[in-house]
């Protein structure tokens, strides 16, 4: 059975609101919108906010990738929304071998609310502490300037594909419903007009859910940290005893041959 193939990725902007446009294309009875958001298939590596390594999602192979697409209802647009993939300049390279006839979206965000985005999601997930914003953009300057450089990040992805299939949308203005922008969306992935609502869908950062996360998850790190010492003690206890019970029962036949 031929698996179903992405005719649609959204490769970025990192922290442009792609939860939002995902949540907010995926309205559309005629497009798809894989479950799992932010699967970011291509790209042999992976720059996450302090380091980069290879990508373990890629090493797992193209077929692997698919089987996260299961549209239901026959929908025209199967849509992938990952936002590290523009991230690695190499990514368009490799979606044009695997997928040549995708169409490419690029969310764009104004470069101050993105900047202070990203700043706030390193903070929330750990990744910064006791760092002001002024200090970050000194201190982390490719950070600060790389992940808001729309042109650069862009650009491979209009080399491989082309103009008339790379769509660049300003975030805020579709947030707006912006009928010019909205228009624009329908034309690029050829689907009828819809009357998208924006309830319950938002363009807020969520620093404080990701702070919360990241309690959590230290929380439940130290209960396993404390279970494992618990359980070590445990299993050493154990042995102990039953080198004491052992051995006395040695000692005890020992004397019992030298009597005899």
């Amino acid at each position: 059975m031929e698996k179903t193939k992405p005719n649609v990725i959204v490769v970025g902007g990192y922290r442009c609101g792609t939860t939002y446009f995902a949540n907010f294309i995926r309205q559309h009875p005629e497009v798809y919108v894989n479950e799992k958001k932010e699967i970011n298939f291509f790209g042999k590596h992976i720059y996450t906010q302090v380091y980069t390594r290879c990508n373990p999602i890629f090493q797992r192979g193209f077929y692997y990738y698919l089987d996260f697409f299961k549209p239901k209802n026959n929908e025209k647009i199967i849509m992938d929304v990952s936002p590290f993939t523009a991230l690695d300049l190499t990514s368009a390279n490799d979606i044009k071998k695997y997928l040549p006839n995708v169409k490419i979206i690029f969310l764009i965000r104004e470069k101050e609310f993105q900047r202070k985005s990203v700043y706030n999601h390193l903070l929330g997930s750990g990744n910064l502490r006791n760092v002001s914003y002024e200090e970050y953009k000194k201190q982390y300057p490719n950070y600060y300037y790389g992940y808001s450089d729309y042109n650069k990040m862009v650009s491979p992805f209009i080399k491989e594909f082309g103009n008339n299939n790379v769509l660049k949308i300003p975030i805020e203005e579709l947030r707006d419903n912006d009928p010019q922008v909205v228009e624009r969306l329908l034309n690029f992935l050829n689907i009828k007009p819809f009357n998208f609502h924006q309830k319950g869908i938002t363009l807020e950062d969520n620093k404080t859910t990701l702070k919360a996360s990241y309690k959590l998850f230290k929380r439940i790190n130290r209960i396993l940290s404390m279970f494992s010492l618990w359980l070590g003690l445990k299993y050493y206890t154990l042995i102990y005893r039953n080198g004491l019970k052992h051995g006395g029962e040695n000692e005890n036949t020992n004397k019992t041959t030298t009597t005899n």
